[in-house]
């Protein structure tokens, strides 16, 4: 069974709203800093973007793991992988091997 144009589009205008909100809320987090201070400006944004990472990226990942949960075609090993990867964040840059 393939992907209705509707489906697709449904999925990127998800995905497209979730990268619009956290653009939002990094420009929000940006003009509250004081740019002259850089150190402090550093400081903040070391703070502030493991957590804006997070909290999107698991919105991007339950989107992306709905999606494919939702492809017949897919074996059932590829899901639970996908699942498994999101989850233990193994599948992250720098993160441990599986």
């Amino acid at each position: 069974m393939s992907r209705t144009r509707k489906e697709i589009t449904r999925f990127a205008k998800a995905q497209k709203q979730c990268a619009r909100l956290a653009k939002r809320d990094l420009e929000r987090f940006w003009k509250t800093l004081d740019t002259t201070d850089v150190v402090a400006c550093r400081e903040a944004l070391e703070d502030f973007l493991p957590q804006l990472v997070q909290a999107y990226g698991n919105i991007g990942g339950q989107l992306a793991v709905g999606w494919y949960d939702e492809l017949p075609a897919l074996a059932a090993i590829t899901r639970r992988s996908l699942r498994r990867c999101l989850v233990s964040r193994r599948c992250m840059p720098g993160s441990a091997a599986p």
